[in-house]
């Protein structure tokens, strides 16, 4: 019985070694080419569209190795996914919740990050996920911060100094 688990053990470690050296290699590969994208966009307002989109058909086939089954939803299927969810002030407790249907100028209110969800823009280490504004906007020491979605905006309430 000791044996068996000591050989799935080792078996175990195997295939967690392996994992770990083919996860090196394709992080590599993905950073090899958004380096080559980067040289070839640099500063340039135009650039050919022969010298990305040839680079774009092997970084399509390292992002499909790396997403494996997952599903990547668009702006779009985001937006509609919290349309008609909001913001609830009685679940916040250490900010202040503007609701769009109160504001007369609420389009002219200054987000931070540019609009996109500040909480996954922290627990992502900079995902810029477009936030839903229409759910609401929470008010912090002056700032207004809008997100992807309600548990977001009450994940970045419980603390919002992070």
């Amino acid at each position: 019985m000791e044996y068996m688990c000591v050989e799935n053990t080792r078996k175990l470690l195997s295939e967690v070694e392996l994992s770990r050296c083919s996860l090196d290699e394709l992080l590599g590969r993905l950073k090899k080419r958004l380096l080559q994208i980067h040289d070839t966009v640099r500063f340039r307002t135009a650039i050919p569209t022969i010298q990305v989109y040839v680079m774009d058909h092997t970084d399509n086939e390292v992002l499909k190795m790396m997403l494996g089954d997952a599903e990547v939803l668009t702006d779009a299927d985001r937006l509609e996914a919290s349309m008609g969810q909001t913001i609830h002030r009685r679940k916040t407790i250490n900010c202040g919740v503007v609701d769009p249907s109160v504001v007369a100028d609420f389009d002219r209110i200054p987000l931070q990050y540019l609009g996109f969800c500040a909480w996954t823009f922290v627990e992502g280490r900079g995902a810029l996920i477009p936030a839903n504004q229409n759910m609401g906007v929470l008010r912090w020491n002056g700032n207004y911060y809008a997100f992807s979605s309600p548990d977001a905006a009450y994940q970045f309430d419980q603390d919002p100094e992070k």
